[in-house]
Formats: C-alpha cells, sequence, structure tokens
C-alpha cells in the first residue's frame, strides 16, 4: 500500500507540473483570426502602401467574394514572447490550390507537398518550421499569397503560429489524426470485414448480400485511399474523373447492399443506379475546371437523398426486429445524415471554414453496420443449419437403429426360412431319393426277383445317397475340397473291394462363397455316380480323380476318369443315369462334359465358376 500511494503521488506530481508548464508556455502560440488582404497578382509580397483592407478569418471565398478565381495577399502581425526559439506555423486545412508563406519578408515555405484540395476534399492540416532566426523579438509580419477559385470552396483559414514544441503536439497532431490517420484505419478496417465478408460468401454462395457486403467494403476502402493519396496526374479532365469516380465509388454497391438486405433483387433499380454513376462519371471527365464544382455539388445531393431514402426504407422494413443490429443501423443511418448535412451546409458557407469534414466518418460505421446485420445473419443461418445437421444426425442414427433392428428381425426370419426350406430340401431328397429307392427295393422283394448279392448292393446304394446327404448338411466354408474329401472317405471301402487302384490329384482350391448345401448335393452325388459307374460297369483297373483352379477359366474344374470298356454317348448307353448327372448338374449352373466311346474309357468333367452366375436357379447373384 505505501508503495501504490508513492507511485500514484508521483503521477499526479508529474501531470501537475506537465499541466503548469503547458500552461505556462502557451502565451508563446498565438491564433491569429484577424488580418488584411489586397487583390494582386504579385509574387513578392506588396508594400505596406497597397490598398489593404481588413477581414477576419477564416475566410471563405464563396461567402465573401463569389464566383473570385485569382490570387490573393494577406497580411497578419502577430508578437513572439521567445524570439529566439523555433517556432511552427500551423493552419487547420489545406483550404487552396497554392499558399506561399512569408515571415518578415523572407519567404519560408509553399503548400504545394500537401496537395491540391481541388483534387480531394479532404484538406490536410498545414504545418512549417518557423526558423528563429526569421523572428524579430517582438513585432513580426507575416505574408500569405493565396491561389485558389470560390466555386471550390477556397480561401485562407484561422492561422497559428507559436513555439514548435506545442503547436505541433496540441494542434496539428490532434487534427491529423482526426482528418487523415482514422480515415485510414476505417479504411484498413473495411478492408479486411470486405475481405473477411467475401471469405464467407465462399462458403455460402447463395447469400448475395454478404457479397454486397464485401464489394461495397471494399470500395469505400478504394475511395479512401484515392482520397488520403491521390495519384499525381496532370490532365484536367482525368484527374476529374478519377476524384469524382474515387469519392462516389463505393455509392451504388452500397444501394444496392441495402436493396439486397431488404429482401429480393430489384434490378431495374440497380441497373438506374449504376446507369446514373456511370453518366455522372462520363460528365466529371467532359466538364471544364470551373464547371466541375456544380457536378459534385449536384452528386453530393443525390447521394444524400438517395442515401437516406434507400437507408430509410431499409429500416421501415426492419422495424419489426428487435435485435441489435437494426439499432446499429439506424444510429449508422443517423450519424450519415447529421455528418452529410453539416458538410453540405459547410460547403454552402453556414459552417465554420475551419471545421472537421464529417462525411468520411459517417459511412465506414454505416456499411459496418450493414456487414454486422449481414454478419448476424450468416451466423444465424450458420446456427440453423448447426441445429438442423445434429436433428438429422439424430432421426438418421434413429434410422438407423431402426433399420438395424428391422434387419436383425429380417435376417431372423430369412434364417428361419433358410432353415424351413434347408427342412423341405432334405425331405424332398429322402422322399424322392431313399423314398422311392426303398419303395422300389420293398415291391421287388415282395415279387421274389431279387437275389441276395443285389439287394446287398442296392443298399449300399440307399446308404451311399443317405451319408451323401448329411454330409451336404456338414459347413464345408464353400471349400470344395472338403466335399470331394467327404467322397472319397465314403468310397473307400468300396473300392478296395473292388481291388480297383484310385489315383487322387485333388490340389489346393479356392472357396466358392456361393456353394450351398444343395450345390454340395449335386456335386457329390455326380462324382458318386461316375464313380459307381466306373467301378460296376467300366470294368476299370484304375479309377482317377483330379480338381484343380483354372485362372484362365475363372473355374474349378473336377475330373473323374477310368481306363474301363467305355460306352457310346450318342446312343445313351449309360441309361438314366447319365441323364441325371447333367440334369443336376444343369439345375446347380454346373458345366459338365461327359467323354466316352467303346474301348477307350470314360472321362466326366466338371466346371464351377469361382463367381456365382446370376442366371442360375437357386444360387444368388453377387452383390
Amino acid at each position: 500500500m505505501p508503495m501504490k500511494l508513492c507511485v500514484s503521488r508521483t503521477w499526479l506530481l508529474l501531470l501537475a507540473l506537465t499541466a503548469t508548464w503547458v500552461h505556462a508556455a502557451k502565451p508563446d502560440v498565438v491564433t491569429i483570426d484577424r488580418a488584411k488582404f489586397v487583390v494582386s497578382d504579385s509574387r513578392v509580397p506588396p508594400p505596406d502602401t497597397a490598398p489593404w483592407q481588413p477581414i477576419g478569418l477564416p475566410d471563405n471565398w464563396h461567402v465573401s467574394r463569389s464566383g473570385f478565381n485569382g490570387q490573393l495577399w494577406y497580411r497578419l502581425a502577430f508578437s513572439t514572447v521567445a524570439a529566439r526559439r523555433t517556432h511552427a506555423l500551423y493552419l487547420p486545412r489545406n483550404s487552396a490550390t497554392e499558399i506561399e508563406f512569408f515571415v518578415n519578408g523572407e519567404p519560408l515555405s509553399i503548400s504545394k507537398p500537401y496537395g491540391d484540395p481541388s483534387i480531394t476534399e479532404l484538406q490536410r492540416p498545414l504545418v512549417f518550421t518557423v526558423p528563429s532566426i526569421m523572428l524579430r523579438p517582438s513585432d513580426n509580419v507575416m505574408h500569405i499569397r493565396v491561389s485558389g477559385s470560390a466555386e471550390h470552396r477556397h480561401g485562407l483559414s484561422r492561422v497559428t503560429i507559436g513555439n514548435g514544441l506545442f503547436v505541433r503536439p496540441l494542434y496539428y497532431d490532434p487534427r491529423y489524426d482526426l482528418q487523415v490517420t482514422s480515415i485510414a484505419m476505417f479504411g484498413a478496417a473495411l478492408l479486411v470485414a470486405g475481405l473477411l465478408a467475401l471469405f464467407m460468401w465462399l462458403t455460402q454462395r447463395s447469400d448475395r448480400v454478404l457479397l454486397w457486403v464485401g464489394i461495397t467494403s471494399l470500395a469505400w476502402a478504394t475511395s479512401a485511399d484515392l482520397l488520403l493519396w491521390p495519384p499525381r496526374i496532370d490532365q484536367p479532365n482525368v484527374r476529374q474523373l478519377l476524384f469524382f469516380a474515387s469519392q462516389y465509388l463505393y455509392v451504388v454497391p452500397l444501394l444496392v447492399l441495402c436493396l439486397r438486405k431488404g429482401g429480393g433483387r430489384h434490378r431495374l433499380v440497380e441497373t438506374a443506379l449504376w446507369c446514373v454513376f456511370l453518366a455522372a462519371c462520363g460528365a466529371a471527365a467532359l466538364l471544364s475546371f470551373d464547371a466541375y464544382p456544380t457536378l459534385a455539388e449536384g452528386a453530393a445531393v443525390v447521394k444524400l437523398l438517395l442515401t437516406v431514402a434507400v437507408l430509410g426504407w431499409l429500416v421501415g422494413v426492419r422495424v419489426r426486429q428487435r435485435h441489435w443490429p437494426r439499432y446499429a443501423l439506424g444510429l449508422a443511418l443517423a450519424m450519415v445524415i447529421v455528418f452529410a448535412g453539416y458538410d453540405w451546409a459547410r460547403w454552402l458557407g453556414f459552417a465554420d471554414f475551419d471545421n472537421l469534414l464529417l462525411a468520411p466518418f459517417g459511412m465506414p460505421f454505416l456499411i459496418l453496420a450493414l456487414g454486422a446485420t449481414a454478419f448476424e445473419r450468416h451466423l444465424s443461418v450458420t446456427r440453423t443449419r448447426e441445429r438442423i445437421n445434429r436433428e438429422l444426425e439424430q432421426r438418421v442414427a434413429d434410422k438407423v437403429r431402426e433399420v438395424e433392428q428391422t434387419y436383425k428381425q429380417m435376417r431372423d426370419v430369412q434364417r428361419e426360412q433358410a432353415v424351413l426350406r434347408e427342412r423341405q430340401r432334405i425331405m424332398t431328397d429322402m422322399h424322392d431319393g431313399l423314398g422311392s429307392s426303398l419303395i422300389s427295393l420293398l415291391s421287388r422283394l415282395r415279387a421274389r426277383n431279387m437275389d441276395l448279392p443285389q439287394i446287398e448292393q442296392r443298399l449300399d446304394d440307399i446308404l451311399t445317397d443317405l451319408r451323401a446327404i448329411v454330409d451336404s448338411l456338414q459347413p464345408v466354408e464353400g471349400d470344395l475340397g472338403v466335399v470331394l474329401g467327404n467322397i472319397r472317405y465314403r468310397m473307400a471301402s468300396a473300392i478296395e473291394a473292388t481291388g480297383v487302384k484310385l489315383l487322387w490329384k485333388v490340389e489346393l482350391l479356392p472357396a466358392l462363397e456361393y456353394l450351398t448345401p444343395e450345390m454340395v448335393l449335386s456335386v457329390q452325388r455326380i462324382v458318386l455316380e461316375a464313380l459307381t459307374n466306373a467301378l460296376r460297369h467300366a470294368g476299370a483297373s484304375t479309377i482317377t480323380v483330379s480338381a484343380k483352379h483354372s485362372a484362365d477359366r475363372e473355374a474349378i474344374v473336377i475330373t473323374v476318369s477310368d481306363d474301363g470298356k467305355g460306352f457310346d454317348v450318342a446312343t445313351g448307353a449309360a441309361g438314366h443315369g447319365l441323364r441325371n448327372m447333367r440334369g443336376r448338374a444343369a439345375r446347380m449352373g454346373i458345366s459338365i462334359d461327359i467323354r466316352s466311346s467303346p474301348g477307350a474309357g470314360t472321362v466326366v468333367v466338371l466346371e464351377l465358376a469361382t463367381r456365382p452366375v446370376a442366371s442360375v436357379v437357386g444360387v444368388p447373384s453377387p452383390a
């Protein structure tokens, strides 16, 4: 606490000393508001004997000498407290085409480096250093030569001279910051806002309001840049065109933005605005230097009236909206009206000639207010979209759960239906195969026309068929090698009993995803039929079973061959067995080729495609 008290007292003491110093030194700063003038084309100060006339400063030529175009000399008398100290000469605005200063008859400086205010209405403050060697101990005389035109509102402002340590920080720097630096900062802010609006518009092309916010902001930033740093152009008409375009470049985009903000696109109104702007630019390029102020005056009135009308309409459209951007827009509109009205009064001579130009301060607030409404709408749309997306995601999640539940139920139903179909198939196979075989065997037994070996063989066939049905129900995961292995195991005892040599050449085979129990049973029966025929009818000494994958044909090839007596395939000597084999293969989409001739053995070739065929009955097509 003692340390804080000490620091605070130190700051208070420093502030008191500074205030005392400023107050003591300020008498050395003089603001001159009375002078004498004379009309003269001389390049040097006229003598004291010239017809000097008293006049008050500031002197607005539009008010004091309307229609004047030429050169005036002003004579100002002032005293200095400390003549040996370097002084500064300050004018609140650059108010003429050319201003030249003389102190005690010696030339001091000229306003040309500050630019011509006929090119830009933004009159910069002027400050010049007055060396102490040019000053007298008491009475001094300053002559100021002013060249310009009353139509361009030229004249001479109040003149302040005094200690340079106080004139610059107390007079020039605040004026420069208000009239120049602040507008440059507004231009930079609107440049950033315009780029941000265009970036946001790129993410949502349907919102054209953001596009016009960006265009308007960049247009005003460009106008501010040309207002502060106009390019040096020697041709008067091109200079007037550039100045007029820079002054009103943002007006049409601003009005279009207001119309779009109010809702909808007014094609005829927007086209008319652009046509008026282009026509005014053409007029600015064609008019003479003396006639240009009349165009600028009319354009300012039209701009103010159009802006007030369109913005008033927009505020009326938004009157029911109670959120903060509406109030910001209304406040900005009031600022535009007040500032533009004040500048208009100054242009007509009803306001102080030395006051600030206020119009550049109103438009940035207005554009930022319009941008705030557009950004607020964009954020509202974004929040609404996010809320809708969350709701949609929740609904999608609920629907996914419902679909998963439904799919699970369908899978259960399909599983039950598959079980029922499999049961039906097994019952059909047992009825058509085992049942008919047993009935046929029973009939022959009752007729007593079969001997014991025939009965044993018939029963063995029935058991083999039953084992094939049982084997088809076992899960094989699409592996034909397992299916063929079961056949070899079931036929091993029968082959050994006949003394026939079996050559087994089964390679590693790719899995068949579409291999169903029904297809397994068909393959088993075809291969069993081929083996049984070779054992019982061919009289073969060697039977060869091979299986391999043919990459070229995209198929698994199963071959059953023997070296038996063979038969004539064309005459159908094979009987019902051959027709059964072909029928089973056709139903399952299996390619079968039976080749045989008398004395040359028999070859049965099966081809199963590695991919399912959509047209095959009972085989699902690939997804």
